[in-house]
């Protein structure tokens, strides 16, 4: 055969409309790019289940002003502080929580009330130049150190075992950081002049890496040891430089975090900005991981696209937004990691979100139909109620009824906006909604104004038993049978 004859032969089976795979062009169907898998955390559930998940507070309780600050101990205590210096203990029971005490600590507001890794020793930090030493188990003030300078902020810098309880200490008006032992009244063991060249505004210690991380007001961060490797830069990170991570994102942004959390294995902290944003970081490459933009336009955007809120009630949320931007308590904004690190915790004006990490996607927001703007937060995950005896996994998994006890009973507390109330977030909701005087515990006296509203405003008191409707038909005179049919609240 020739090769032309042969040529035809291969033609032939085309012109008669045969198609063979060959005629394909570009990757077969089995070779194409298949649609991008969804990422699943494993047992994302199973974290959920240890987290609050109501939609509205279940309690809340008073101070007389303004709460500024609260935070959880790994000890089982809640603490509260409010703007006129006042602290108070409250004890994680069963179901709920209990007062304990109440400390008239300061006399000024207090700028922050700090807890150290082992829950059991609790700094709180005031414009009148003292610092006040609580031990929280024994909930008793244990020391007081007067300084000479307005501080900044606190932290605790030690871990579990360490012979010195260290205490970080800046100074709201110069760069320096002084270090005390948190049992002494002695002088600064240390003072660090070198590491920042402005205020420092925020430090937070990493426990697991023993070291801590400082952000002054220009926003510059600085990563340094604990006293015992004499607050040196740390070697069991992976850079030299900061050069070579993304740690001058809050300098390049001109922003400042408000709050700053590590996981609990210390490899990832997140923090919340004056800009809006949130970021999380690599705490052993100092990369970049995730930026979550909670700006106002974003969520004028969200609101246009799919309505979250009624239009009114939209707008008078961001109409509160910008009246928080001008005060100081915009400052008061943290975040938190929950027991697993997977999610990330805080507050929006739309209620406190609940970030999977790990999927990028937002699970829940938590207090979103309250009238409320949350600012700082603290999350109780753990059981009140401890077993004599070891609990395996298998007997947790088991549905044995005498366990419900020393089940999990996680909890949201949060402060708001110019609220002298804190409110408790669990998975339950508020017992039917019987007005909110069953949710709302009065355990502090009313103000005055409080009390002569209640005595000049005569419908408080009185029941009236007529009433009129005035139409344009005329008047409908009406009588009521109070005592008849009572008004169920």
């Amino acid at each position: 055969m020739s090769s032309l004859e042969a040529e035809s032969e291969l033609k032939r089976p085309h012109e008669s409309g045969d198609e063979s795979d060959s005629d394909f062009v570009g990757p077969s169907i089995s070779e194409a790019a298949q649609p991008k898998k969804r990422k699943v955390l494993p047992h994302e559930q199973l974290y959920l289940d240890n987290l609050p998940c109501a939609e509205s507070y279940e309690r809340s309780y008073m101070h007389r002003d303004v709460i500024t600050h609260c935070l959880v101990s790994c000890t089982d205590f809640i603490v509260t502080a409010s703007c006129d210096g006042h602290i108070k203990f409250w004890k994680k029971m069963e179901a709920g929580i209990e007062f304990v005490k109440h400390f008239r600590s300061h006399l000024g507001p207090i700028v922050k009330i700090v807890c150290n890794s082992e829950g059991t020793l609790l700094c709180s930090a005031s414009l009148d130049k003292s610092l006040k030493i609580f031990d929280v188990i024994n909930f008793d003030m244990i020391n007081m150190l007067k300084v000479d300078y307005i501080p900044c902020t606190v932290e605790w810098v030690h871990g579990s075992g360490d012979p010195i309880q260290s205490l970080a200490v800046s100074d709201k008006e110069s760069n320096k950081i002084y270090i005390y032992d948190g049992r002494s009244t002695d002088a600064a063991l240390k003072i660090l002049e070198k590491i920042h060249m402005n205020p420092v505004y925020l430090i937070k210690y990493n426990v697991k890496y023993d070291t801590a991380i400082s952000i002054d007001r220009k926003g510059i961060l600085e990563y340094w040891t604990g006293i015992k490797q004499d607050c040196v830069f740390p070697k069991n990170i992976a850079f030299d430089s900061k050069l070579d991570t993304d740690l001058f994102e809050f300098a390049k942004n001109k922003s400042i975090p408000t709050g700053l959390a590590f996981s609990p294995d210390g490899r990832r902290f997140a923090t919340i900005c004056t800009d809006r944003r949130v970021r999380v970081f690599n705490f052993i490459t100092g990369k970049l991981v995730r930026v979550l933009d909670e700006t106002l336009p974003r969520f004028t955007e969200l609101q246009q696209k799919t309505q979250q809120l009624p239009n009114m009630e939209f707008g008078r949320r961001m109409a509160v937004e910008r009246d928080l931007e001008k005060s100081e308590s915009f400052e008061l904004a943290n975040i938190v990691f929950d027991a697993s690190g997977h999610f990330i915790m805080y507050a929006t004006l739309l209620g406190v979100k609940l970030i999977n990490l790990h999927t990028n996607r937002c699970v829940k927001i938590i207090g979103k139909s309250e009238n409320l703007r949350i600012l700082n937060i603290a999350l109780y995950q753990g059981s009140a109620k401890k077993s004599k005896a070891a609990v395996t996994l298998e007997i947790e998994a088991s549905s044995n009824p005498t366990l419900e006890g020393i089940l999990p009973d996680p909890m949201l507390i949060c402060t708001a906006y110019k609220k002298p109330r804190f409110y408790l977030f669990s998975r339950r909701e508020p017992d039917d909604f019987q007005g909110d005087q069953d949710r709302d515990v009065f355990n502090e006296k009313p103000s005055k104004e409080d009390t002569f509203a209640a005595t000049e405003n005569p419908a408080v008191q009185r029941l009236y038993e007529n009433a009129i409707l005035h139409t344009v038909f005329g008047d409908i005179h009406i009588k009521l049978f109070v005592k008849d049919t009572p008004k169920n609240r």
